[in-house]
């Protein structure tokens, strides 16, 4: 079994992504869990190269002492709900992982540590109390947050968030719009067969809630006659697919200055297997001279009551990314 000889900051992170790859369980069936086992093995390492430097360097003690409050104090709630579903689907596998992840760690010869190198190491940890942490772990632990799991906008009003531009990927279009979204969430390249610019994912891509920002364009810009027409229930209703049942919509609101108005509606899918998934959607619009600017909120469930109690959990969030939206053109950007 090979092992480190020291934990000096870069030859530590190297050996942590090696040890990654080598203590996965082969029993692992999903990327999810892999995410989890990832995001775990990242914790224990780090909390047991915490322990050392504590034991060894009492100089030390009170910096590795409040370092490790301030990182519990963000992430340690996450690792135990890791721990918990990792223990539900993998059941003996998980606890002989975690067994073996254990007995890897502890193999490790740190003789050859100076009191610098524990420092250096120590630093990054505390900077990773602020979320300086590599993509996916980071995710995966927002993910698993059990206040943002029952509060999903609470990621994105305490800071843990992502900007997208269109003015960095989509130069040549009428209007450029901002858009933050949860730093959980995967962006997705939209297709160019359509008018998608961009998609979001919960879940960093594995999540049942997804967002897509399209943008449509017409030759002449929009009048005001035109623009209450356009976002009036009856039209809006139009531009939804067949069979959809709307139920909800809402007008007298704007979008960065820009009139506005929202649809709610739901549907139903059979998969190839006759399983039946229920979508519920909510579609923001609004125009911007010659633009038609639409944000579409989706989620899916193969229980009908269940999707309409996601889509109530997290309307707060669809209200936040929503208010936040920026129409840079209006403001000569």
């Amino acid at each position: 079994m090979a092992v480190c000889p020291y934990f000096g900051l870069s030859v530590l992170l190297l050996w942590l992504n090696c040890l990654f790859l080598q203590a996965q369980p082969k029993d692992v069936h999903t990327e999810g869990d892999d995410r989890m086992i990832l995001a775990y093995s990242f914790y224990l390492k780090q909390k047991m190269s915490l322990d050392y430097v504590l034991a060894r360097f009492p100089a030390l003690k009170e910096y590795v002492t409040n370092t490790t409050i301030e990182w519990n104090r963000e992430f340690l709630s996450s690792v135990n709900t890791i721990d918990s579903i990792l223990k539900t689907h993998l059941k003996d596998v998980w606890a002989k992982n975690k067994e073996a992840l254990y007995e890897k760690f502890i193999r490790v010869d740190n003789s050859g540590i100076e009191e610098s190198q524990a420092r250096q190491f120590v630093d990054v940890v505390n900077d990773r109390s602020y979320g300086h942490i590599q993509s996916p772990i980071m995710e995966t632990f927002l993910i698993w947050n059990p206040k943002y799991m029952k509060f999903p906008d609470k990621e994105f009003s305490e800071g843990y968030t992502c900007k997208f531009s269109t003015k960095d990927t989509h130069k040549s279009l009428p209007a450029n719009v901002n858009i933050i979204y949860p730093k959980s969430w995967l962006a997705v390249a939209g297709d160019n067969r359509t008018n998608i610019i961009e998609n979001f994912i919960s879940g960093y891509g594995l999540g049942s809630v997804s967002m897509a920002l399209s943008m449509e364009i017409s030759k002449t810009n929009y009048t005001k006659d035109q623009l209450t027409l356009l976002l009036s229930k009856e039209n809006m209703q139009k531009t939804l697919q067949s069979g959809s049942k709307v139920t909800g919509y809402e007008t007298d609101f704007t979008i960065d200055n820009c009139k506005a108005a929202a649809i709610t509606y739901c549907s139903e899918k059979k998969e190839e297997d006759l399983k039946e998934i229920c979508f519920v959607n909510k579609k923001y619009s609004c125009y911007y001279k010659n633009a038609i600017l639409s944000l579409s909120f989706s989620i899916l469930s193969s229980d009908c009551d269940d999707v309409n109690k996601e889509f109530r959990k997290y309307q707060k969030l669809m209200k936040r990314i929503t208010d936040n939206i920026v129409i840079l053109s209006q403001w000569g950007q």
